[in-house]
């Protein structure tokens, strides 16, 4: 559900949900996103965002503000929806239906289900987050919604108190009741619950204040249902009033209550509609065999809070009771007797062999509409005793370990909560609403997302006025104390960490601890092999143990992951019975491994000349049959981790290693954060190791990048440190490489005499070799530095001999690279179909290398020769897809250029509305640039001047 209606308007991005600042923003989001994926006119849209409420607002407004959502989804939305723009007008695009789309086909189904109905509306109910479309000023279609979600709270009552649930019933119609004392419905569902519960005569009060209401208001009698639940309420049933069966009565008796032996329904229970309606499905199917649910996961993750949940909800369908049982650590007979004893077994009426005590279970449960809650199973073999017999029974077990061999059971598996769903746990504990609160979540990422941790932290702040969020994430940001901070009165993450890991063996024992050392957060199997020292075949049963125990979880194919709560404790283990020794060969190991990865990926790229000497240790299998990029993105975090792990353990060459290895990914995929911390991490362990090849290398990838962030004299500063540590090894290679980087910044810092002689004596020393990367490299800056000077003719031999070069040698970038300036040197010289053609190909091979951003260069280039040609349409085409993706990789420079030359283009078209837009975001954009964009940044806000009307106002 990528855009949320129902509270706040947002868009949902990696489980957060971001909300545009500017209230006609939102407007915007939320009306476009009504209408479900249709168009909408631009009078339409005025009329929604801007009529209901005061404003001054022209109606070019509608362009402007659409034109921002779109920045606004470029920047935040990660390509989740985008605007489009019709013969009908506007539509938002998204890349899957809105909360409210969602809701509504629940609360459909819910119609067209009767046996699924409460699930169904219960998750309906669970996707809202406050008052519809809050904060918008769509005052109609709020009201609107609003009032779907009471008549939806009202139908999920009625649902709870046919399933025999009237607690939940009243909890969810009492608030509408006294809200709206002419809502039939709603008091008709709060007399025949309060009746259920054996409160007849809270009913009989409830009935007549509504009836003396209808009758004073409206001059009316009570409906049909109303009257319906008076008369329950006169007549009360004593086998539908809540409570507990004595464990000595005798449940086949004629009308003995049903035994009923849950624990108390958890009022701030949070979310889950989808695993609800899983086990609901199992639990009330029409099939000749058992059914029999199955909720695993690992500690603390609310599998017991869940199955209550569930049981409570299945009242209607097993109306002869519901037994509850923790079987952890029992053996068969004596969980045996206790559910017999349950069920009005005498003590001294056991059997004494387990076989004899299942079989009478089996008798007992046979034909009765029993269900049998089973909680924190061991093993099938403990469970497969407890078993009815009859398919009018249903049993729900849940378990830390998969529980392969229970016949005929449907298995679910319980991950940690949504981060949404964390904040609103969070906040029903503690008492008070925190959606908004920064600080909530922060505890929430803390905390894993694991409801036992989320409880543990609310029932420290709950009732304590005293003790803030904020207090409470920082205490819980300590690693190091952050279990300690986990504990609360009976409530404790060690601890019920400390029952699965106490029931592994040795072996998996051990590797969770050496898992738990690594900082990456997901890794691949090898891992496990190599942090162990072991072999794959072992490795792997050992890793299958750990999954059992869903202590590690898959996060992918051949990826595993953590949480973060298990990989502390793992690594507290680690500390208390691993030698030091033990603990940096694992970590050395995988580090180790990753870089031999890394490096046979790096080679597959082709991204440049390599800097890092080849005879380093290896010991990771090679790198699949897979794209580098592809793996390169899998493993970014990782790689980054070992960086800084190495790095910690003084391994400075491993660390500037691994660092250098990935920057040619980074590069070509524009991660220019990771490129900057590995870098940097890697540089201070240098540094701090006198390892002067260390410094080189990580000084030489940092002025590049200080060049991909125009901040020249950082890249100068970095340049010259590398350049005099290589001439201090006595490596004129490494000296050519720091210059030929030294020739980029000093092109953009309008010093190109400089940039001319430091990248001729390059070249110069380059040809003399073999090193055909860098010389193409080298060959490129060279051509560039031509080009500027308007010197075609050396410009067009150079990247001619590039492209031959690269072609020669099969290097998909560089070969791009050189076609693309080749095509533009074609284009100054008056031949476009030429330019064309080079353009068309060099896209393709940068797209065909997985380098979206170059591609998306190329095409800005085809897009400003369309709008030289006054081809409007073909270059407005183009530029729309270059403003979304250089927003959505964070390009500003390509961002910048592509507003200003869609201003272009409007102004153009005759559309005078739209290129103010486009241009003042253009200006925006360029006043965050470095000087060197000056005249480009000019050349904008002269052509925002030149729209009739703005010159006063720019």
């Amino acid at each position: 559900m990528p855009i949320l209606l129902l509270g706040d308007v947002a868009v949902e991005t990696g489980g957060r949900h971001l909300t545009p600042a500017a209230r006609a923003t939102r407007a915007m989001l939320a009306a476009l996103a009504l209408t479900s994926g249709r168009p909408v006119s631009a009078d339409r849209l005025y009329g929604l965002v801007w009529d209901s409420r005061p404003s001054d607002a022209p109606r070019g407004a509608v362009q402007v503000t659409v034109h921002r959502l779109r920045r606004w989804l470029a920047a935040h939305g990660q390509g989740v929806a985008r605007v489009v723009t019709g013969p009908g007008g506007y539509t938002l695009v998204a890349d899957g239906p809105t909360d409210l789309d969602r809701f509504r086909e629940l609360r459909d189904r819910a119609a067209a289900e009767p046996g699924q109905r409460r699930v169904l509306l219960e998750a309906a109910l669970e996707l809202w987050r406050g008052p519809a479309l809050a904060d918008t000023g769509l005052t109609a279609d709020a009201t609107a919604l609003d009032a779907e979600r009471t008549a939806t709270t009202v139908a999920c009552a009625d649902a709870a108190l046919t399933d025999g649930d009237p607690g939940r019933a009243l909890t969810l119609a009492v608030p509408v009741a006294e809200a709206d004392p002419l809502a039939e419905e709603a008091h008709a569902v709060v007399v025949a619950a309060l009746a259920a519960t054996g409160q007849q005569g809270a009913a009989l009060r409830a009935f007549e204040r509504v009836r003396r209401s209808l009758a004073q208001e409206l001059g009316a009698d009570p409906g049909q249902k109303l009257r319906a639940a008076h008369a329950r309420a006169l007549r009360p049933d004593p086998a539908t009033t809540d409570g507990q069966a004595q464990p000595g009565g005798d449940p086949a008796a004629p009308g003995a209550r049903p035994v009923v032996q849950l624990p108390a329904d958890p009022a701030d229970f949070t979310g889950r509609s989808r695993e609800l309606l899983a086990l609901r499905r199992v639990l009330t199917g029409t099939g000749t065999a058992l059914p029999v649910a199955v909720l695993v996961g690992h500690a603390g993750v609310g599998k017991s809070a869940l199955a209550v949940r569930a049981a409570h909800g299945l009242g209607g369908r097993y109306p002869d009771g519901r037994l509850f049982l923790s079987v952890r650590g029992l053996g068969a007979a004596e969980a045996l007797a206790r559910l017999l004893r349950a069920l009005g077994v005498h003590g001294s009426a056991l059997p004494a062999e387990v076989t004899e005590r299942a079989a009478v279970f089996r008798e007992r449960t046979s034909g009765r509409r029993l269900l049998v809650v089973l909680d924190d199973a061991d093993s099938a073999a403990q469970v497969t005793p407890m078993l009815p017999g009859s398919a009018t029974c249903g049993v729900l077990v849940t378990s830390r370990q998969r529980l392969t061999g229970l016949p005929g059971a449907t298995v679910t598996t319980l991950d940690v909560l949504r981060p949404a769903e964390s904040v609103r746990l969070l906040s029903r504990i503690i008492g008070h609403p925190v959606d908004d609160d920064t600080d909530a979540r922060r505890v929430a990422d803390l905390c894993g997302h694991l409801p036992l941790a989320l409880r543990v932290a609310g029932a420290k702040l709950a009732g304590r006025p005293g003790r803030t969020l904020a207090w409470l994430a920082d205490r819980l940001a300590d690693e190091r104390r952050r279990l300690d901070e986990l504990a609360h009165d009976d409530l404790e993450v060690r601890a019920s960490l400390a029952l699965s890991y106490r029931s592994l063996g040795p072996g998996p024992r051990r590797l969770l601890r050496l898992l738990g050392l690594l900082q990456a957060p997901t890794f691949a199997g090898w891992v496990a092999g190599a942090v162990l020292g072991a072999r794959a075949r072992e490795a792997e049963d050992l890793l299958d143990a750990l999954t059992a125990w869903h202590l590690v979880e898959p996060a992918g194919p051949d990826r595993y992951r953590l949480h973060d709560l298990i990989r502390l404790y793992a690594a507290e283990r680690a500390a208390d019975e691993d030698s030091p020794a033990d603990r940096t060969g694992a970590v050395t190991r995988a580090c180790t491994g990753w870089l031999a990865l890394a490096r046979a990926a790096e080679s597959r790229l082709q991204a440049g000349p390599w800097l890092v000497p080849t005879d380093h240790p290896a010991e990771a299998p090679a790198v699949a049959d897979r794209d580098p990029l592809d793996w390169f993105e899998g493993e970014l975090d990782g790689l980054s981790a070992a960086v800084r792990q190495a790095a910690d353990l003084g391994e400075a060459g491993l660390a500037w290693s691994l660092a250098s290895a990935v920057q040619g990914f980074c590069d070509q995929r524009g991660h220019l954060d990771a490129w900057h911390d590995t870098h940097s991490v890697a540089l201070a362990a240098a540094t701090a190791a006198s390892d002067t090849r260390g410094v080189a290398v990580t000084a030489v990838g940092l002025s590049r990048l200080a060049v991909r962030r125009d901040d020249y004299p950082l890249a100068e500063r970095h340049h010259w440190q590398a350049r005099k540590a290589f001439e201090a090894l006595g490596d004129r290679r490494g000296v050519a490489l720091a210059d030929r980087g030294a020739a980029e910044f000093l092109r953009w810092s309008d010093e190109p005499a400089a940039a001319v002689e430091l990248i001729e004596d390059t070249i110069g020393y380059l040809r003399a070799g073999d090193d055909h990367l860098a010389l193409l490299h080298a060959l490129l800056i060279r051509g560039m530095l031509h080009a500027d000077a308007r010197e075609h003719g050396p410009a067009e031999d150079l990247f001619t001999e590039g492209l031959a070069l690269a072609t020669a040698h099969g290097c998909i970038r560089f070969t791009a690279q050189h076609g693309h300036w080749l095509g533009r040197v074609c284009e100054a010289t008056g031949r476009p179909e030429l330019a064309a053609a080079h353009h068309e190909r060099a896209e393709a091979g940068y797209r065909a290398g997985g380098d979206e951003l170059r591609a998306t260069y190329v095409r800005l280039t085809s897009a400003g020769a369309a709008l030289r040609r006054a081809e409007y349409g073909s270059a407005l085409a183009l530029l729309t897809g270059c403003v979304d993706t250089f927003g959505r990789l964070g390009e500003t420079l390509g961002l910048a250029q592509a507003l200003t030359a869609l201003g272009a283009v409007h102004l153009g078209a005759g559309r005078p509305d739209a290129a103010v837009a486009a241009l003042t975001d253009a200006g925006a954009r360029w006043l965050t640039l470095a000087p060197v964009h000056a005249d480009e940044a000019q050349a904008c806000a002269d052509l925002l001047r030149s729209v009739p009307g703005q010159a006063a106002h720019t």
